[in-house]
């Protein structure tokens, strides 16, 4: 039998036919519905996308205290270079946020204040 001697509703026969034993053949697979599969549903290197997290020691930031700032090193030959530059692993601390100066405060304290030695006065 050639493909010309077929007819369309024999085609339409063997299609389905072929559609059937493909899907009984196509492997079930089962889920936990409670922890559905992640790693279609997540954008490529979204962490959780490929497994749980895998800790790296690369990249590393280290930090320069005296001018406040940061190099990233990609592997160890750079960071051995950065530390014999002066960098250190431990961040730079936080500097406590500066009182605000409201003038209009001193002011208030200051006149609570002098009555307040006015009346220990007399």
């Amino acid at each position: 039998m050639t493909p010309h001697e077929l007819s369309a509703e024999d085609i339409q026969r063997m299609r389905m036919i072929i559609a059937q034993h493909d899907a009984q053949q196509a492997p079930m697979t089962e889920f936990d519905l409670n922890k559905p599969p992640r790693r279609h549903t997540l954008a490529p290197g979204t962490p959780g996308a490929d497994g749980p997290y895998q800790h790296q020691a690369f990249p590393r930031m280290l930090y320069d205290h005296e001018n406040r700032a940061y190099k990233t090193a990609r592997n160890q030959p750079e960071m051995e270079a950065l530390l014999s530059m002066g960098y250190r692993l431990d961040p730079y601390p936080t500097d406590a946020p500066a009182e605000p100066e409201l003038d209009a405060t001193k002011l208030e304290v200051a006149a609570i204040d002098k009555k307040a030695r006015e009346k220990k006065a007399k």
